[in-house]
């Protein structure tokens, strides 16, 4: 929840569904997902 209360629009890639996630999501290969328009990216 940082990056969200620094102010980012957080958006998360996962290629598993994750029902809980509080934000925007796309499931999606991560690896694959195109990334214009993005200011920051976060990969763990």
């Amino acid at each position: 929840m940082g990056y969200d209360r620094a102010g980012f629009d957080v958006v998360g890639v996962d290629n598993r569904p994750q029902p809980h996630y509080p934000f925007e999501f796309h499931l999606a290969d991560a690896m694959e997902y195109p990334l214009e328009g993005y200011d920051a990216i976060h990969a763990s």
